[in-house]
């Protein structure tokens, strides 16, 4: 099994506005974050309760995502298509499953987290030796180019 995570998008509460702020620069640069640079495994993204103007929409804009992306991802109007990717005991039970409400799975959540906190405090102090480093530094810049505007180019 890979470890990795699962999000469920429920599109309940979304509408046209919203998709318009999608441009495909962003799209773009989520997708490259995503495969390049998430430092875990994405196994899937279920989006639930989508609105048909969401389906036509993500049909247009999935042409920016890379095709393994593309084969985790499922649009479905009907929560309950995800008990065909996850069992019940996983899902809160605003989804149909027996994992608590969402506000027990926050709270568990936050006491785990909690537990770790001296390990959050002490990481900053940890990094690496860029001079050992082989090959091109894999940054912003070095990824999508350089942004901005040029308002003056002196030119010798």
């Amino acid at each position: 099994t890979v470890s990795g995570y699962i999000e469920i998008m429920d599109m309940s509460n979304v509408s046209g506005q919203h998709f318009l702020q999608l441009k495909p620069d962003l799209l773009r640069k989520f997708s490259t974050f995503a495969e390049e640079a998430m430092p875990m495994r994405q196994r899937g993204t279920h989006f639930i309760n989508v609105p048909t103007a969401f389906e036509k929409g993500f049909r247009t804009l999935s042409t920016f995502f890379p095709e393994k992306m593309l084969s985790r991802i499922s649009v479905n109007s009907n929560p309950e298509a995800l008990f065909e990717f996850l069992p019940r005991e996983h899902l809160p039970q605003e989804y149909g499953g027996e994992n608590g409400t969402i506000a027990d799975i926050v709270e568990r959540m936050e006491a785990k987290l909690l537990r770790y906190r001296d390990y959050f405090l002490m990481e900053p102090e940890f990094g690496t030796n860029e001079k050992l480093r082989e090959g091109a530094l894999y940054n912003y810049e070095n990824i999508f180019g350089l942004e901005g505007s040029f308002r003056k180019l002196e030119v010798d």
